[in-house]
């Protein structure tokens, strides 16, 4: 897989230089997109295809509509237009899209080369890289899908400069997983507000750089790929729980303060430690977003992760600074309880 990332007015020169050397001006290419993306980001990257032969397909965004309805839409306009095995997709959007774009080239024909242009910092950092992607089904995030990479990946961090506040602090929750997991300069990088965007390049590519090194070594996540998942098992749980009105990267955030605190609880995790990271969170995510009677019908959800063996709910843990351990399993009743103490410290903000 290729991938590069730039910011500023080398985006376009790179891109074009790019699809001319692979030969993809050629093809039919085939632009996949969002209604915001369409407004904002669509006009950039259809001036370096001015020469090609491309037609767009502008779908719903929003977790809600990642389904297999949404697919079938898609492919049903894919036929329409008449895309074949040697035409070229260019998914451009944020982490929904990214997932769900994958799945639908992955399976169009048996599969369609396609590029990944991430809109979000959710998506350069997390989504668009590593080749997993897929769709909700039966309540259930990311149900149905399957490993595979695109062709490349094209990183334009001038795209989320202005993302708002929300939507940027929700990438910033993969940035600092990445941080707690292994890259000593992301967690230097976020302890401190305001985090000035101009700068941001450097995490991205530093969260690019740790998340490849790891799924380049375990693609389909038997073993070491599995720390990635590191707040995610109570994140996903919350996330699903309390769609649409949650952002991945808020949900991951409370999932992370509860996987300390577990840490802290299993394995002795160094307090003065489990207190700098729980303070870093807490600087973009000061809101409580779970409630205490909601916390059953979480744990409900937890149980269909596919992380799960013999009907045992699996974590990844830290043992100590950068030391992260997975396939931990967590009783339902150490569940409970750290998720009502994660709840006790966002109230206290």
């Amino acid at each position: 897989m290729d991938y590069f990332v730039v910011d500023g007015s080398s985006f376009c020169k790179k891109l074009s230089e790019y699809i001319v050397t692979n030969n993809y001006h050629s093809r039919h290419i085939f632009i996949l997109t969002d209604e915001n993306v369409n407004k904002f980001c669509l006009p950039t990257i259809l001036s370096v295809l001015e020469n090609a032969k491309y037609d767009v397909i502008v779908c719903e965004g929003g977790e809600e509509n990642k389904t297999l309805e949404t697919c079938c839409k898609i492919w049903r306009r894919l036929s329409d237009l008449n895309c074949d095995r040697h035409s070229f997709v260019i998914i451009i959007g944020g982490g929904v899209l990214c997932d769900m774009g994958s799945f639908v080239a992955g399976t169009f024909m048996r599969g369609i080369d396609h590029m990944l242009i991430p809109t979000t910092l959710l998506a350069q950092i997390d989504a668009a890289f590593g080749g997993k992607n897929g769709i909700n089904f039966y309540n259930v995030k990311n149900q149905i899908g399957l490993f595979l990479k695109p062709k490349s990946v094209a990183v334009n961090t001038d795209f989320i400069k202005t993302l708002p506040e929300r939507q940027f602090n929700s990438g910033l929750a993969e940035a600092i997983k990445c941080g707690i997991l292994g890259v000593d300069g992301i967690l230097n990088e976020t302890s401190n507000k305001p985090l000035a965007r101009t700068g941001i390049l450097r995490i991205v590519d530093d969260a690019i750089r740790f998340k490849i090194s790891i799924t380049d070594e375990d693609f389909t996540e038997k073993n070491k790929r599995k720390i990635l998942n590191f707040g995610h098992t109570i994140g996903h749980a919350v996330e699903t729980y309390y769609m649409p009105q949650l952002l991945h990267g808020e949900a991951v955030a409370f999932g992370m303060v509860c996987a300390v605190l577990l840490s802290e609880r299993k394995f002795s995790l160094d307090k003065k430690y489990a207190e700098k990271l729980i303070s870093i969170i807490r600087l973009y995510f000061d809101k409580n977003i779970v409630q205490s009677s909601d916390i059953e019908s979480i744990i409900g959800i937890m149980r269909h992760d596919k992380k799960n063996e013999n009907g045992e709910i699996k974590f990844v843990l830290l043992k100590d600074i950068h030391s992260p351990v997975y396939d931990i399993t967590v009783s339902p009743e150490d569940i409970r309880k750290a998720i009502n103490d994660a709840i006790k410290i966002f109230v206290n903000i």
